[in-house]
């Protein structure tokens, strides 16, 4: 036991320093507007058009977003720019979480997340402890000349580290809109890349936006060379984003107004967070008319008319 705590502290140590290291050596231009068109992919990058919170309104609404004396502020999370989708040009996959590397040795934010400072160094070294050769080759531009490495024309990545339920709906399903845009301006589709075990909401979800199987690949975490990777912005819970996903995926026939009309969401079938007193809490909410229902039990179309009610 002894050894084995000396060793996780040991290597948590390690990947705690490696990650403030890389996030000190990060280049912290985004993927935005100005930087695509300092890197040179202004001509491949598309906005989406949408009316944005301007940074003035911002201050507003959180007044204390640079306040030096708080410790922990997550106003950062959300930038309300204008969404945009970006073409870059044979862009390196890595794994695990995964990462994209440009020609130029250059990290791709979006594919991690927007503004989480800690997201994409953490990303970086996990890439840098699981394949350093890889990552070496892909930053000083070796690995598209390499023909053992596996490639594909056109695609877009939808998985990260945290593959989800919550981090699926809300920051890759959405994704599928600048995935429009983009086909809409090249008339190209491209490739979506999910998981190597997809979990049936993914799938499910996917095939009522109107995407079906042959529109996507499961990636099992082999270096990859992309010649276009599509890099949607990463999606804002704002009201634009929702209404998409809204209109995506509810069809006529899920608008169920038979459903009941109150729902209580157990969480007595996860590995954590459920209620100590469940069954004296479930009997209160019965006498209100509450109905009792385990979302692991229902398929994601089901999930979707029970609370369209």
């Amino acid at each position: 036991v002894g050894n084995d705590a000396t060793q996780y502290v040991y290597r948590h140590t390690i990947r705690t320093v490696l990650e403030r290291i890389i996030g000190q050596l990060l280049d912290d231009r985004r993927l935005d507007s100005i930087s695509i068109t300092d890197r040179g992919f202004g001509d491949r990058t598309w906005e989406l058009n949408e009316k944005t919170i301007s940074p003035s309104s911002l201050d507003k609404i959180v007044p204390l977003q640079n306040e030096n004396g708080l410790t922990y502020n997550r106003c950062p999370e959300f930038a309300f720019r204008q969404p945009f989708v970006t073409a870059v040009e044979e862009a390196t996959l890595l794994w695990p979480d995964p990462i994209a590397l440009t020609q130029t040795g250059h990290v791709v934010p979006e594919v991690v997340h927007m503004t989480n400072q800690r997201r994409t160094p953490r990303a970086v070294t996990s890439a840098v402890l699981n394949s350093p050769v890889a990552v070496a080759k892909a930053k000083f531009g070796r690995t598209s000349s390499e023909n053992s490495i596996r490639s594909i024309e056109c695609a877009a990545v939808l998985q990260i580290r945290w593959n989800n339920y919550y981090h699926w709906i809300v920051e890759h399903l959405a994704k599928l809109r600048g995935l429009e845009q983009y086909e809409k301006k090249t008339g190209s589709t491209a490739k979506i890349i999910l998981p190597e075990d997809p979990a049936s909401y993914m799938t499910q979800s996917l095939e009522m936006a109107g995407i079906s199987s042959e529109d996507w690949i499961t990636w099992p975490g082999d270096q990859m060379v992309v010649n276009e990777l599509v890099v949607p912005s990463y999606p804002e819970l704002t009201p634009g984003v929702l209404k998409w996903l809204q209109e995506s995926i509810l069809s006529s026939e899920l608008m169920d107004t038979t459903s009941p009309k109150r729902v209580f969401v157990s969480r007595q079938k996860a590995k954590k967070r459920r209620i100590r007193n469940c069954n004296s809490f479930k009997s209160m909410l019965e006498e209100h008319g509450f109905v009792t229902k385990f979302m692991e039990e229902l398929s994601f179309e089901d999930q979707v008319r029970l609370v369209y009610n």
